[in-house]
């Protein structure tokens, strides 16, 4: 989007110059071996009127990328950070470190992505205006699509836990006549922080999948919100969450957030979901990774 253009959006009756916006938003790109995608999504940010010098792309796909391929898919003035791959929630730590430290302060909001991402035209902005105009607000995610084989469909306009097993879910509902809602937990695909909730950092044991769940349960208990603007739409492409990180993970989020007397249920349905699923495609492999993430969820609560 060139400086001369101007875009309205909603929020309230107000039509807001986006360049202004956006000047003191940064963002973090995780991006694992995919530049195709990493450049795709890095050109999308700066359309979207993103500073190049204020985007932060960290790169832990180790020596299966090289640092000049990374170069030529971003644009001058990127921060490239590489680190080793500790998983997504490292990855994110790692970022925003370095944001702290190059900003000096100066971060309005903290725009976390991966590298598969692409937003609709303004919506970082309408992601802005709502956490600029919600004090009480620690983060705000789009509604968000998925791409897929049949096309595109929402894939989440927030999360939930169940009632009794408080098992993480994806809502695809809208509340009519609302142009955000509160939620307990957004998809970490795509959401803006501000910089004291980011700061809470990232519980990297997860490695992969339930780590932003973790955070935004956190951000809740500490009297901050959690929400959805749904002005703002973003779309990616996910393979759903392997059975290892399901059954390993959801053992690491209930030692904090589950509910004393149904952690062993919520595991069990878990696993016997997981186990449904590998015996339906006689996949040996799957059961194999079940059973890991049963023991490695358990060696991880003495931690």
């Amino acid at each position: 989007m060139a400086d001369s253009v101007r875009m309205k959006f909603s929020t309230g009756a107000r039509v807001t110059d986006v360049q202004q916006v956006v000047s003191r938003v940064w963002a973090v790109v995780v991006h694992h071996n995919s530049l195709e995608t990493l450049e795709a999504t890095a050109c999308n940010l700066l359309d979207e009127g993103i500073d190049p010098k204020q985007i932060v792309v960290v790169d832990n796909s180790m020596d299966r990328v090289s640092e000049p391929e990374l170069t030529g898919a971003l644009a001058p003035g990127v921060h490239l950070l590489r680190v080793e791959n500790q998983g997504y929630g490292a990855a994110v730590n790692a970022g925003f470190r370095l944001v702290d430290l190059v900003a000096a302060g100066c971060a309005e909001a903290v725009l976390v992505v991966t590298h598969e991402v692409l937003f609709s035209e303004g919506a970082v902005a309408v992601l802005a205006e709502t956490l600029r105009g919600a004090p009480s607000v620690g983060a705000v995610a789009p509604l968000l699509t998925v791409r897929g084989a049949q096309g595109e469909g929402v894939w989440s306009t927030g999360g939930y836990l169940t009632g009794c097993l408080r098992l993480p879910r994806h809502s695809t509902e809208l509340e009519v006549g609302r142009d955000h809602a509160t939620v307990e937990w957004a998809d970490g695909a795509a959401v803006m922080y501000r910089p004291f909730a980011l700061g809470l950092g990232m519980d990297e044991r997860y490695f992969l999948y339930m780590e932003e769940v973790e955070l935004h349960l956190r951000l809740r208990a500490s009297g901050m919100g959690v929400v959805v603007a749904y002005g703002a739409r973003a779309s990616q492409s996910t393979g759903g969450m392997p059975p290892y990180y399901q059954v390993r993970n959801i053992q690491l989020l209930h030692r904090r957030f589950g509910r004393r007397g149904f952690r062993h249920l919520a595991l069990a349905s878990v696993t016997a979901r997981a186990v449904a699923k590998a015996a339906r495609h006689s996949d040996l492999t799957a059961f194999r990774a079940v059973l890991r993430g049963m023991r490695d969820g358990r060696r991880a609560r003495l931690v």
